[in-house]
């Protein structure tokens, strides 16, 4: 059974002045003290929970067993529906789902289209043309639009639309110069007014602002409507990632160098003009981040009081995922944290030198949360006890099809894309092995098959 529930976020924004970042920063390797952590008490003004909440899952009560080495091949509470390798090409990148059609990104190649309809039997039909070789990574649909965005890095930054009303030959429709090299995006759609959609970037490795904000609702259009600094508000990072809240008041901001900061984003909500984003400080206009130098994405919880970060290391020691409290959302805090074996300081059980793994991306639905973690392949977490993630499965792909290389080394397991959910199966990109259709079979399974559409990128799927 699915409940689906609203939010209005609550704000309690104070004068402006810069806090200190650094000195709560810790590396990536960081642990909670020693001292109990307890989980806040809901109060008479708590919000209802953010979108489906499934049915409880079950948290172990006894201690978590040793996790093990997660293996390629090894598969716990997953079954393999469907896969393609795409004949081996590597650098694969985002994925993005138009159904009956599947859109995997690549860093060297043209966007892949792939035939889903059958899942156990996933058929290449076609690739996207483009004008000139491009580095293709992010990309994201509007299902009920039939439009496709694509984010390319190279060699012309931009943002791209795609009527994919037949998704077999998408169309394009715009495009729009950023003059920066985006990293990711977020796509939010205003629940108040369902044709308005706004794009969020990061603009993670550029030496230019950290975020653009390009209004798409005009896809043939696409305007820059906002851009944002954290060097004019003092914080020493850069912004990789960020979300959304679905009324797009709040949003929760990865920067890499600090941790998790939160941000009030209701002018571009309420569609202000010279719209701009800014931290969310206290009374003495200070704010600390969640300490977690290497934070890579922060998305929010069903429960509005908890936001997941993972963090991403490329070599030993590597990073793994927290779940902060916004409760004081001028200073977020640590609850609990959840790693692999292999994030070991000691660097003793990697299967080969170049093996990387480190969390990636997230999709949180109720109480579980998919994670992609590169060598650690898909992980699924329980997460009703913030202060203890517990693993419910993972599915570590064999490393069948797998290319020679990538980016980032040799290993044949570099799980990657944010993961998708429809009716019950999941779609996932490995840059090594291409695309995986996988399904879920442990706790809490039941529910998937309920929910339409989901992904840890966007607010799509919580707008009615």
């Amino acid at each position: 059974m699915l409940r689906i529930g609203g939010l209005t976020a609550r704000r309690s924004l104070a004068t402006c002045g810069i806090g200190l970042i650094l000195a709560g920063c810790v590396g990536p390797s960081a642990r909670p003290t020693d001292t109990p952590v307890e989980r806040p008490e809901p109060s008479a003004t708590d919000l209802p929970p953010v979108g489906p909440t499934l049915t409880p899952l079950h948290t172990p009560t006894q201690p978590a067993q040793p996790l093990g080495p997660t293996a390629a091949g090894r598969v716990e509470n997953f079954v393999e529906v469907g896969h393609d390798s795409f004949g081996g090409r590597g650098w694969n990148a985002g994925l993005a789902l138009q159904y009956p059609c599947a859109y995997v990104a690549n860093r060297r190649q043209h966007i892949v289209i792939e035939d889903v309809s059958d899942p156990a039997h996933p058929v290449l039909v076609d690739s996207l043309p483009l004008p000139y070789a491009g580095e293709l990574v992010e990309l994201r649909t509007v299902p009920d639009l039939a439009l496709l965005v694509v984010l390319n890095f190279a060699p012309n930054p931009s943002v791209m639309t795609y009527d994919v009303q037949d998704c077999r030959r998408p169309q394009p429709i715009g495009a729009l110069g950023l003059g920066a090299v985006g990293h990711e995006f977020f796509l939010w759609r205003d629940p108040a007014d369902p044709a308005r959609l706004l794009m969020f970037v990061a603009m993670f490795q550029s030496s230019g602002p950290d975020l653009m904000v390009v209004d798409l609702t005009d896809a043939a259009r696409p305007r820059l409507v906002g851009s944002w600094s954290s060097e004019d508000e003092g914080v020493s990072g850069r912004l990789h990632s960020l979300s959304l809240s679905p009324d797009g008041r709040r949003a929760y901001l990865a920067v890499y160098g600090a941790g998790l900061l939160v941000a009030d984003a209701a002018g571009f909500a309420e569609n202000t003009p010279g719209a701009e984003l800014r931290l969310v400080r206290d009374s003495n206009g200070s704010f600390t981040p969640a300490p977690g130098a290497a934070a890579h994405s922060a998305v929010p919880l069903s429960d509005p009081r908890y936001v997941l970060v993972t963090q991403e290391v490329y070599e030993c020691p590597f990073a793994g995922l927290f779940i902060s409290t916004i409760a004081d959302e001028a200073h977020p805090r640590i609850l609990g944290r959840f790693e692999l074996p292999e994030n070991d300081p000691a660097c003793d059980s990697l299967p080969q030198p170049d093996a990387v793994f480190t969390a990636h991306n997230p999709l949180a639905v109720g109480d579980l949360v998919l994670v992609t973690w590169y060598g650690g392949g898909l992980q699924a977490l329980d997460i009703k006890d913030p202060v203890r993630p517990q693993r419910l499965g993972l599915f570590v792909p064999r490393g069948e099809g797998a290319a020679a290389e990538s980016y980032v080394g040799t290993y044949p397991v570099q799980m990657w894309s944010y993961p998708i959910l429809r009716q019950g199966l999941i779609y996932v990109s490995d840059i090594q092995s291409g695309l995986y259709i996988l399904r879920y079979t442990g706790p809490g399974a039941d529910g998937l098959e309920g929910v339409p559409m989901a992904e840890g990128n966007t607010n799509l799927w919580l707008v009615p």
